[in-house]
Parts: C-alpha cells; structure tokens; sequence
C-alpha cells in the first residue's frame, strides 16, 4: 500500500504555483537591480542618465535571472540523473559548474543578439571592453549564482534528512513503547485468574461479585488508556485502587498501600499504568507475609511522585521476569521527556521517583 501511494505524482496546487512564480519573479527583480548598479560601478557610471533605458535595463536582467534559474535547475536535474547517488564527487561538481556558467555566457550573448534587433542604439552604445567586462562579471556571478543555490539547496537536504531521521526515530520509540505496553498484561492475567478460580470455590458470593467488578475496572482502563502516551494523576489513581483491591484479595493482610498525595497534583500527568508496574514489580521481587507485610506508600514532593516500598528481596526464580518493569518506565519517560526517573536504595527501602508532567 505504501508503494502505491509513493508512487503517485505530486501535485502542486495552483494557490502554490503562483506563490512559487510571484517569488521568483521576485528574486529575480531583485537580482537585476543589484547586477545593474554592479555593473554601473564597475565601469563607473557616477548617475541614472535615462531612466527609460534605466528601467529596460531592470527588465532584461530580471528576464535574464529568471531564465537563469530555471537552467540551474535544468543542469543539476540532468546532473543528477547522469550521475548515479554513488557518483556525487567533485568531478560532478566541476561539470556542473562549468555547464551552468558557459549556458550563462551564451545565455546572455542570446539574449543582448535579440536586443540588438529590438533596441540598436542603446546596445552599440557599450563599447567593446564594456562587452568583454559585462560578460567576465555575468560568469563570475554566475558561478557564484550556482555556489548559493547549492549551499542552499544542501542546507534543505540536510534539513529534510533531519526531519526524517527524527521522524523515523519517533515511530521507531513509539513502536517500541507500544510493544513495552503489550508486555503488560500476562503475568498479571495469569495471577488475577488463578485467583478469581480460587474465590468462585472458596469465597462468598459478595467478595467473587466485588472481585469481578473491580477487576473490569481494572480492563476498562488498560483497554481504554494503552494506546494514550499521558494520563491523568487521577485517573491512574483510580485505577491503581481497582488494581490493588485485587492484590489485597490476593494477599490479604500481607500487603499494605498508602497514598499522601495534595490535591492539586491530581491534575498532573503521567503514563498510563506506571504506577501498576510499579506496584507489580513491588510483589515481585519482594518477599512478605501478615507478620512482615510489604508496604508501599505513593507521595508527592514537588513535581515528582514518589513510590516506596520495604526491601525484603526474594531470589528471582528462573523465568521470574516477563519483561516488565523499571526499564520499561525509563524507555517511556526518555520518549517523553528530558526529565529523569530517580532510583533510590538503601537497606531498608527502595524508592523511584517519576516526573510529573504538566501537559498530555
């Protein structure tokens, strides 16, 4: 489909077509004038003696300069398909160079043979080293003509690689962090299941009824807010409590959530399921019962949320992980922003503090 679509012929609209023309029409005006008094120094014309020759004289140089940018762009387009992308070396260069300023030269000798017949008595009224000289400096502004367009022409090359690579870049992050999302779900599928069999059989009817509302809770939101980059404070809040009504029917008095957070950091932002990660890998990689209970708290200081929990590591069994976690934080926030995810340990805590971001 892709190639279908690249290969249709661009079509410019008139509305662009007109402006490209006006401008051109323009630099090239411009051009004339500026060539003109250069001239007029050169051969050191003190004054404007007749403005109707003046005037004439604006109007071929602009014809002349748009003639000439319309070769520029037939020269390096010739160039550029005689020479393979391989073959940009300086012989190209010194071809091309030399193609456009000798189609200058004769370009202006054609023209001033047409003025000739038009205009007599103002041509022959240059004398012939005015000629040699009107020809040497039409060359040398030629070649510098041809170095400007270049420069400029590279200047946008390098522009539209730039945006391209920053392009490529950004979907080759967001197709990363989309496949980090879609890594989310299966541990904890696996968990939540098991435990919603265990209370069908074992549990009264109110706790399996109240299991399972929060549990859409729980897939309402991760349906509904995998594929955004930003979600509210709030409404991660909200749905960490879903979450963690399901650890605590899982783990009952071993597991312990506080959250001191002021009101006006719920307005703040952050992305979707960070905070579940963050409470996952919490029970993950920690070891806790009722008599030494995992406890986690979720505060506020400043512009970053804290999340800490007690250190009581367990031995990661073999194939523990399920690609999850802290990493996958830290790739989302680098996508996001130049701020950075803290990561504090001590002998008693472990502590990652996340940017709260202002804007989704």
């Amino acid at each position: 489909m892709n190639v279908i679509a690249n290969s249709l012929p661009s079509v410019v609209p008139l509305q662009d077509k007109v402006k490209q023309v006006l401008h051109r029409l323009a630099s090239a005006i411009v051009l004339s004038i500026c060539f003109t008094l250069l001239y007029g120094y050169i051969i050191g014309a003190t004054g404007i003696d007749n403005w109707r020759n003046y005037v004439s004289d604006i109007a071929f140089g602009a014809l002349y300069f748009a003639l000439l940018h319309e070769g520029y762009l037939f020269v390096e387009h010739w160039f550029s398909i005689r020479f393979s992308n391989q073959q940009l070396s300086v012989k190209r260069f010194v071809m091309a160079v030399f193609t456009f300023v000798c189609s200058s030269v004769l370009l202006l000798w054609g023209m001033r043979s047409i003025k000739l017949l038009l205009l007599t008595q103002q041509v022959n009224s240059e004398t012939e080293s005015q000629l040699r000289l009107l020809y040497v400096t039409i060359g040398i502004v030629a070649f510098l003509y041809f170095m400007l367009l270049t420069f400029l022409q590279l200047i946008r090359d390098i522009q539209q690689a730039s945006v391209k690579a920053e392009k490529l870049q950004r979907e080759r992050a967001q197709a990363q962090i989309n496949t980090l999302k879609n890594q989310i779900s299966p541990h904890f599928l696996f968990n939540t299941f098991n435990t919603l069999s265990s209370l069908i059989y074992i549990e009264e009817d109110k706790t399996t009824i109240q299991f399972i509302q929060e549990l859409k809770r729980v897939f309402r939101y991760i349906m509904g807010n995998k594929h955004k980059e930003l979600v509210e404070l709030k409404t991660e809040l909200s749905f960490v409590n879903a979450y963690f009504y399901l650890l605590k029917i899982r783990f009952q008095d071993s597991i312990l959530l506080e959250m001191f957070l002021p009101e006006h950091a719920h307005t703040s932002f952050l992305p979707p399921l960070t905070l579940q990660m963050l409470l996952e890998n919490a029970v993950k990689h920690n070891t806790f019962s009722k008599a030494a209970p995992l406890h986690i708290r979720i505060t506020a200081e400043g512009t970053l949320l804290s999340i800490t929990n007690n250190l009581q590591v367990r031995e990661a069994a073999a194939g523990d992980s399920m690609g999850i976690g802290l990493q996958n934080i830290i790739n989302r926030y680098q996508y996001l922003t130049d701020q950075q995810v803290e990561i504090y340990q001590s002998e008693q805590n472990y502590t990652v503090k996340i940017p709260l971001l202002r804007h989704a």
